[in-house]
């Protein structure tokens, strides 16, 4: 075994075969599976470094092949390249980013190239946010938005599309999206065929209704009317009725919020749950299944499919009528290859860009089948051969209409029941077939099993929950750990499990700032987002000043409150977020981390110079918890005895 890496016994005893070697600066280098591939994890660019590789995670080896990230002198990723094996054919995907150096753009990204070679430009107004996006391939430049405007809580209000049609939404003075189009009611072009959404909430701000206006602006016309839907809650928040234009729909659910029945038009229908588990055994319909599952909780079966696992725990093949469908992973446990005799060019491959949006879909030779563009969290556009279609999204960024550049809809799912079981109208205007993947916010479609893809399970459209169980346990909020969104997804997004993040920000001392000494702290935290407002929620914040223990919820110490207040605005604050180590998931790592937050005292005495100290308190309890950080320029005593100069500004307490 290479000096300075150990096998961390405790994972290995945890999940039985599987563990991780880390560095001499307790990073992972290696997770290790009972069976399968390893995960081999480099910093500091390794053999090959380049000038600005030091403190960043560059490459990355897996069962898909490689990954490798390059940096700027101010540490933006600037060039990703992942390179994945199908079938045995390897092909490079690069992903490349450029930032602005002047004016308004300063510091951010100018432009965005992807794998198929398109360029996506960025242009910013005064307060530093996004007003322009352009596109550029070898066929010239051409506008997508311009124009955007911003509401005060920074929600995008609208923008002109590229075509000249303008595009606004309305917000209530809650934030709350309460209007919005779906395709073009106006503009160039052919005559459109789009129309406007209002949503109606009730006291609670829950959706009890969508209706319609056509491209008159009449809200009683057949076309409007026979869109309109409108919907009913249980006294838990779940959708228990829809009712659209031409037909009905309820749900019952278990104490457990797991769904026991359902009627669609006149028909009843019946699911079977095992109230130890929450594992739905059994349901009569729409399509009858009978289910079965691993240990784990991981669906295994339906009657007329079955799905195997890794070790990693990941769905790794699906067979169905005698077809098998296989899928790998990266380290970063994103799906990048789907393999098949029924996958068009025997494979498709998945790139991702820094946030964790899906940007494309390639072929088995890395020919471009769709990408798509975001606004933010928005998806605004797909490209096909270079050519734009425009994204109409909802308040929970679903897409759920596409039109041409001549502003007739090529794909709808504006009319689908609230969970998503109704497949999109793929040609809507007879203009052909026009195939699109991404479904809920995070949910990539796959034809072969009905199912959308949701980063760390699979979602099933038909019977509103997961085939797998939480990783995160019911630390997801959820009595059930199958439920989706707690039966509201018109609503809610599914969460993506808690985040720790390691936050630096100037010490609050003028000498000390001469040296960009830092004050680091932890907080975990998560996501929540209702009606089209995304807020960041903490679950846990510690922080240590001028003692031996960490100041935890709720301190009044003046130091946690500066942290709370760098936390909230940000600047001039840095984060550092913290993965889970591989095979934990992000609940139990989470769970680490304020355990060893809890349990964390120094033996010997504060010292703001060489540590201990709060930057030392941020990277133990971290570290402690089984993660691991780079090292942080500036944060002095990070490691107990800083390896970095000492300056003289002893008696400086951050």
């Amino acid at each position: 075994m290479p000096a300075g890496q150990r096998i961390q016994p405790d994972l290995i005893g945890l999940i039985g075969g599987n563990g991780w070697l880390t560095d001499a600066l307790n990073r992972m280098t290696h997770a290790v599976f009972a069976s399968g591939t390893p995960i081999a994890f480099t910093y500091d660019g390794g053999k090959h470094p380049e000038p600005n590789d030091i403190g960043h995670l560059t490459h990355i080896s897996d069962e898909s092949g490689q990954t490798r990230w390059r940096f700027n002198g101010f540490g933006n990723v600037v060039r990703k390249t992942q390179s994945t094996t199908a079938n045995g054919e390897t092909k490079k995907q690069v992903v490349a980013y450029a930032y602005g150096t002047s004016g308004s753009s300063t510091g951010h990204v100018t432009s965005m190239t992807y794998p198929s070679s398109s360029v996506i430009g960025y242009s910013y107004d005064a307060g530093g946010r996004i007003a322009g996006l352009t596109l550029t391939t070898a066929h010239g430049s051409v506008a997508l938005l311009s124009n955007i405007q911003y509401q005060p809580f920074g929600k995008p209000a609208g923008w002109t599309w590229g075509n000249g049609t303008a595009y606004t939404r309305s917000f209530d003075l809650s934030g709350r999206l309460t209007q919005f189009p779906l395709g073009a009611t106006s503009g160039t072009g052919a005559t459109p065929n789009g129309l406007s959404r209002t949503v109606n909430y009730d006291a609670a701000s829950r959706i009890t209704a969508y209706t319609h206006a056509d491209t008159s602006g009449s809200t009683g016309s057949s076309t409007a009317t026979a869109a309109n839907q409108t919907f009913g809650y249980d006294d838990q928040d779940r959708l228990i009725s829809y009712l659209p234009g031409s037909s009905s729909q309820s749900y019952s659910y278990d104490a457990n919020g797991n769904r026991t029945g359902q009627t669609i038009g006149g028909a009843s229908y019946t699911q079977t749950i095992d109230p130890k588990s929450n594992r739905q055994t059994a349901s009569t319909g729409p399509s009858a299944t009978r289910n079965s599952y691993d240990a784990a909780g991981n669906q295994t079966g339906d009657g007329t499919t079955t799905y195997s696992y890794s070790d990693r725990g990941r769905l790794a093949s699906v067979t169905k009528n005698g077809i098998t469908t296989s899928y790998l992973y990266n380290g970063l446990e994103q799906r990048v290859v789907k393999s098949g005799s029924n996958v068009p060019t025997g494979a498709t491959r998945y790139v991702y860009d820094e946030a964790g949006h899906l940007i494309g879909e390639y072929d088995q030779s890395g020919n471009a089948i769709q990408e798509t563009v975001y606004l933010g969290d928005t998806p605004i556009a797909t490209l096909k051969n270079g050519t734009p279609y425009y994204i109409y999204a909802d308040q929970i960024d679903t897409p759920r209409v596409i039109t041409d550049t001549n502003n007739l809809m090529v794909w709808r799912w504006d009319q689908t029941d609230p969970f998503g079981a109704m497949l999109p109208d793929e040609n809507p205007t007879g203009l052909g077939v026009f195939t699109y993947n991404l479904r809920f916010p995070g949910q990539i479609y796959d034809q072969e099993t009905g199912k959308h893809y949701n980063v760390n399970r699979d979602y099933d459209p038909a019977g509103g929950r997961y085939v797998q169980s939480d990783p995160i346990g019911l630390n997801g909020g959820q009595v059930s750990t199958y439920s989706y969104v707690n039966g509201n997804p018109l609503s809610y997004i599914d969460p993506r499990g808690l985040d720790t993040t390691v936050v630096c920000r100037p010490v609050n001392d003028a000498k000390a700032r001469l040296f960009g000494a830092k004050h680091c702290f932890v907080m975990v935290w998560h996501w929540e987002e209702k009606c089209g407002k995304r807020t960041k929620v903490v679950d846990g914040q510690y922080s240590l000043a001028g003692n031996r223990t960490v100041y935890r919820q709720n301190s009044p110490a003046p130091t946690y409150r500066d942290d709370t207040s760098a936390w909230n605005n940000g600047s001039p604050a840095e984060s550092y977020p913290v993965p889970p180590p591989m095979g934990q998931s992000s609940g139990d790592f989470d769970r680490s981390v304020g355990k060893a937050a809890e349990q964390y005292k120094s033996d010997v005495d504060y010292n703001a110079v060489t540590g201990p100290n709060s930057n030392t308190a941020a990277r133990q309890i971290v570290e402690r918890a089984g993660g691991s950080l780079p090292h942080i320029p500036g944060a002095y005593g990070q490691y107990g005895a800083s390896p970095q100069p000492a300056p003289d500004w002893t008696g400086i307490y951050p």
